[in-house]
């Protein structure tokens, strides 16, 4: 519901029907919405709990602090309703910068697969 869904009509009927056409149960629930609507108005968690104490710490604290940089390239393009030249303005970067990332956290694709 916090969702701002820039696409309108279309972008929810794009939602709903790849959500039908996925999901197995009946009921759709959010965690089978795509990420960027799911973590809209959400504060950043770092995930700690399952620590796998089995890595080097630098390995653990490579994951974690990709996962919060994702969490914040996602927060910046919600705002921005994924324009990618406003986001990379809001997170002083490069637009080249910004679409890299993207394309290395899979958001690319969840963009294109809701055009």
């Amino acid at each position: 519901m916090k969702y701002n869904w820039p696409g309108n009509i279309r972008e929810l009927e794009n939602v709903l029907q790849r959500a039908v056409v996925l999901v197995e149960k009946e009921i759709i629930t959010p965690q089978e919405l795509p990420f960027y609507i799911r973590c809209v108005n959400e504060d950043i968690k770092v995930k700690t709990d399952s620590v796998d104490f089995s890595k080097p710490l630098l390995d653990t604290v490579k994951e974690i602090t990709e996962d919060v940089e994702k969490q914040i390239i996602i927060k910046a393009l919600n705002r921005t309703n994924w324009n990618r030249t406003e986001a990379a303005q809001l997170l002083q970067v490069s637009r080249k910068s910004l679409f890299n990332k993207m394309k290395r956290f899979n958001l690319l694709e969840s963009l294109e697969s809701e055009e």
